[in-house]
């Protein structure tokens, strides 16, 4: 399962951590969410550096997109993948749409 969250280190530098959610309790138990919706990106997107809006938990359903962080690493997400945008601060992330197809994602806000 390709699940990775985006956070700002003690540095305000965006990383990513490879997470496992079947060994962490907290993930079957359930975490609180305030609200649900479902977001296009169309093909050739690009989203500047930028922190996430909003702690947030994003499925990916359809199409490609990539995240850069500042230290040159990036990582592709694709369907089925899934990714908790926790870097609220900082010098943020790069958000770039990869190929043709546009990108289809459930979006699921959480409190901070």
């Amino acid at each position: 399962m390709d699940f990775v969250r985006v956070f700002a280190g003690e540095d305000g530098a965006s990383r990513f951590e490879f997470i496992d959610p079947l060994a962490n309790a907290d993930w079957a138990r359930g975490l609180p969410a305030t609200q649900c919706s479902v977001r296009q990106m169309a093909a050739g997107t690009v989203m500047d550096w930028h922190p996430a809006p909003r702690r947030q938990l994003v499925i990916h359903l359809s199409g490609r997109l990539e995240i850069a962080l500042p230290d040159g690493s990036a990582h592709t997400f694709g369907p089925g993948s899934i990714r908790l945008m926790d870097d609220v601060s900082g010098s943020g992330h790069l958000t770039r749409v990869i190929g043709e197809e546009p990108v289809l994602q459930a979006v699921i806000l959480m409190p901070v």
